[in-house]
Parts: structure tokens; sequence; C-alpha cells
């Protein structure tokens, strides 16, 4: 019984792990979203007012990380 339990738990740990990353993009998602709304440029990829500095450089640095993860062995 303590081994399916131990199974169950794993599994929990787990989960919120995928929960929490999930959540993070959506924060992500959000924040450029905001950011995008206070743009005053004629078009999002020529910004040139800094309202999406911040999330382009966040999102620049969390494709690095994700891609580093999904090459390492």
């Amino acid at each position: 019984m303590a081994s399916n339990r131990r199974v169950t738990k794993a599994l929990a740990r787990d989960q919120v792990a995928l929960i929490d990353v999930e959540i993070e993009k959506l924060q992500m998602a959000r924040r450029m979203m905001l950011a995008a709304s206070h743009c005053r440029c004629p078009t999002l990829e020529r910004c040139a007012c800094g309202s999406m500095d911040d999330v382009t450089a966040e999102l620049r640095a969390f494709l690095v990380a994700e891609h580093a993860v999904a090459e390492s062995p």
C-alpha cells in the first residue's frame, strides 16, 4: 500500500511541475498582451516606443532556455 502512495505522490509532484510551467507560459502571454495594448506603434514587429522591449527580451530568454533543455541529453 505504501508503495502505491509513493508512486501517487511522485506523479502528483511531476504534474504540479508541468502545471507550473504552463502557468509561467500563460503569465508571460498575459504580460505580452498587456505590453502590446500599451504599444503606440503602427506594428508590433517594428515597435519603437519601448512597450515591447521587456517582454521581447523575456520571451527570447525563455525560448533560449527551452531550446537548451530540449537539446540536453
